[in-house]
């Protein structure tokens, strides 16, 4: 077997197990089945977005939920960076069987779909946002503005105010 062969073997091998990723549209209990459980996560009770994060094979996963449906998936590594073939493989898996552009190179950089989908690869973390998920992060955050606005809004009270008068 000739480098090439080996190496062309391994990309596919790698392919195929990285297809057992986390998957844009899946429910929490289908990541839980792929990851097991989550090692944190957040979200607050009546918070449209919540997230968890797991850790498999070296990589950190972290789901990112909008009413129970993956909107955002993020592939973290500490020990090396993603190989362009690797890359190649994660957007795949969240392709839809809608491309990628640009599709050549897979390296760090920006990717976009059809749909408003965006990746963002750096070295070692590949991030990819639907605008399901953007769209209900600004929900949010909307909504703890409030409640923190409302929280520390001074008590209006009835009783007469007093005058002070000075000679």
């Amino acid at each position: 077997m000739t480098i090439q062969s080996a190496v062309l073997f391994l990309a596919v091998i790698l392919a195929l197990s990285l297809n057992a990723r986390a998957r844009l549209g899946d429910s929490p209990l289908q990541t839980i089945a792929r990851y097991g459980q989550p090692v944190a996560s957040t979200g607050q009770p009546g918070a449209l977005t919540s997230t968890r994060t797991f850790q498999v094979s070296g990589l950190t996963v972290t789901c990112g939920y909008v009413k129970n449906k993956v909107e955002m998936i993020t592939y973290a590594r500490d020990d090396r960076a993603f190989n362009p073939q690797e890359v190649e493989a994660l957007l795949r898996t969240n392709g839809r069987k809608i491309g990628w552009k640009p599709g050549t190179g897979f390296g760090p950089g920006t990717y976009s779909r059809a749909d408003g989908v965006t990746a963002t690869v750096t070295d070692a973390k590949v991030e990819i946002k639907s605008p399901t998920w953007l769209e209900a992060l600004a929900k949010d955050l909307g909504a703890v503005e409030k409640a923190v606005a409302k929280a520390v809004q001074p008590a209006t009270s009835n009783a007469a105010k007093s005058s002070v008068t000075t000679p």
